[in-house]
């Protein structure tokens, strides 16, 4: 498997499990480790990959990678929060 591969899925596995209950909890009150958790996915799999040295450009694209899936849960929660509001204005 090509790192870059291994690195998207496992980002979006734990894009996944973030956006469960528990995970959702983890992520509000453990905001720093949940992303200490996601720079250490990054950097596992740069080591998989290079495991002796790393272009700069290499570690920018590993972190763009990495970042997407986490990125796209954010909107998600965004959007989740938007309708929330709307839905709760529309209801009184």
């Amino acid at each position: 498997m090509h790192p870059v591969v291994g690195l998207i899925l496992t980002s979006s596995i734990y894009a996944a499990l973030l956006w469960t209950k528990p995970g959702r909890r983890f992520a509000n009150n453990f905001t720093w480790l949940s992303v200490v958790i996601g720079v250490l996915l990054v950097w596992f799999w740069l080591w998989v990959a290079y495991p002796a040295y790393v272009p700069t450009d290499v570690i920018l694209q590993y972190f763009a990678a990495g970042g997407a899936p986490i990125i796209v849960r954010e909107f998600a929660l965004l959007v989740e929060k938007y309708n929330d509001v709307v839905n709760h204005e529309r209801d009184q």
